[in-house]
């Protein structure tokens, strides 16, 4: 069967629905599955994205955290070992009333 189909102006064709599509990733299109203007159904792969990009992105994401996990552990270390030598000096000092129970002693 055939359709003729004659426009006059001001006539328009408006799409049935509209659908706004976004990723979750960027990258460079590896492949496409789908043409434009074609029907796609809820969940179908329309595109494949390059992974070489994404993996490297990935990887230096990784090595960040483990130097921000290094560099959480190292302040870690420096504040506990500076809270020993602040106690030290308080203990030492020749001025010093203070006293930390079980620590060090008053000196006279």
């Amino acid at each position: 069967m055939t359709w003729r189909v004659w426009l006059w102006p001001p006539a328009r064709f408006q799409p049935l629905s509209k659908v706004e599509i976004k990723s979750k990733a960027s990258g460079i299109v590896k492949k496409l599955y789908v043409d434009y203007g074609e029907r796609v159904k809820q969940g179908q792969l329309l595109a494949e994205l390059d992974k070489v990009q994404l993996e490297a992105a990935q990887r230096a994401s990784r090595a960040n955290l483990q130097a921000a996990e290094a560099a959480l552990d190292s302040s870690k270390a420096t504040l506990e070992r500076n809270k020993v030598d602040a106690e030290g000096l308080m203990c030492r000092s020749s001025n010093s009333i203070w006293s930390a129970p079980n620590r060090c002693t008053k000196t006279a």
